[in-house]
């Protein structure tokens, strides 16, 4: 949904502050919300989380939305 907004700025800021939420869901469609609107400031957030993420699933939608062209 976040994608699909006219202005992505909100958007990007709503998925970065997601990323790191508790509930793996959350961080995951974070990550890919990231991954396809977030640009090279979202990449650089994705990158940083990459390093300290622990949860696999989360951190298998990081490296997935990194991916991403």
């Amino acid at each position: 949904m976040l994608a699909r907004w006219p202005d992505k700025a909100p958007a990007i800021a709503i998925a970065t502050k997601y990323l790191s939420d508790g509930d793996p869901l959350f961080a995951v469609a974070a990550a890919n919300a990231l991954g396809r609107i977030g640009g090279d400031g979202g990449k650089a957030t994705l990158r940083h989380a990459e390093t300290t993420e622990s949860r696999v699933t989360v951190k298998a939608a990081i490296v997935q939305a990194l991916a991403r062209k």
